[in-house]
């Protein structure tokens, strides 16, 4: 039983089916797909972050400026509007899609001439704009913006969350893991270039995006909590249900729905 296909239309914002506002239409797809070039200062790079209400925030620069950023895997970059307004950015497109909750988003796409995450500089990054003042903690936690996954490729990542380090490496042969270390396939289905994995609770399959945005440990799919093989893995008398939101995205919060918690055993 595989889902991966909603859990890979579920992200921050939906990117693909963007459309262009503008007198000379410019594609959203082609600008936000383009190749991002890399600099390194060295081989390895190493950042520190801070844990903010189960949030990786850390300090980059977007073309020569240093703010806060949200280290996000499941989203793409974004810059707050009142960041993107202060670097003078030229629009060049739009993109609408749906956020986690199904809500309709319209952002401004830009691109950004570098991105420094420690000792490595990204050039020509694409990045939406977005204004998370709306949002009810979006004062709170938002600075410059969120940094998410597609300046992934062409590096291998390290997020020590003991150290509180992120690590960017030209290899992963130059990160000196452990012999104990457990190495799975990540899966790559295109921008924004979200790691996702194989996971299994007993004989179900099934693919899930490894999202440091989400302040749950794991978050599961009505289908999935409902098979056989996730209520033999559930502890006993562990499940509680209710109904709530999911969470906020960035349309906001979404409409109540039916939410379940359990405890798996494996």
């Amino acid at each position: 039983m595989r889902y991966w296909k909603r859990a890979v239309a579920g992200l921050l914002v939906a990117w693909l089916g963007g459309r262009s506002t503008f007198a000379d239409p410019v594609e959203p797809r082609a600008i936000l797909q383009a190749p991002i070039a890399k600099e390194r200062v060295s081989p390895v790079s190493a950042v520190p972050f801070d844990l903010v209400g189960r949030k990786i925030v850390l300090d980059a620069s977007v073309n020569g400026v240093q703010r806060q950023f949200i280290f996000d895997t499941g989203s793409p970059t974004i810059l707050s509007s009142e960041f993107a307004r202060s670097l003078g950015l030229e629009v060049v497109a739009q993109n609408t899609g749906r956020d986690a909750n199904g809500t309709e988003v319209t952002m401004d796409i830009a691109v950004v001439s570098s991105l420094q995450l420690g000792g490595v500089v990204f050039r020509d990054v694409p990045v939406l704009i977005h204004d998370f003042s709306g949002l009810s903690l979006g004062p709170c936690l938002i600075d410059g913006g969120i940094i998410g996954s597609e300046i992934f490729p062409g590096s291998a990542w390290q997020i020590d969350a003991v150290s509180q380090t992120l690590t960017i490496a030209e290899d992963a042969s130059l990160l000196g893991l452990p012999d104990t270390a457990v190495s799975v396939p990540l899966f790559d289905f295109g921008y924004p270039h979200a790691p996702i994995v194989d996971y299994s609770v007993g004989k179900l399959s099934d693919k899930a995006l490894f999202d440091t945005g989400s302040a749950e440990d794991v978050a599961l799919f009505t289908k999935v909590m409902e098979s056989r093989d996730v209520r033999k893995a559930a502890s006993p008398a562990s499940k509680r249900t209710g109904r709530g939101f999911g969470g906020e995205s960035a349309g906001g919060l979404g409409e109540p729905v039916e939410l379940s918690q359990l405890r798996l055993d494996t």
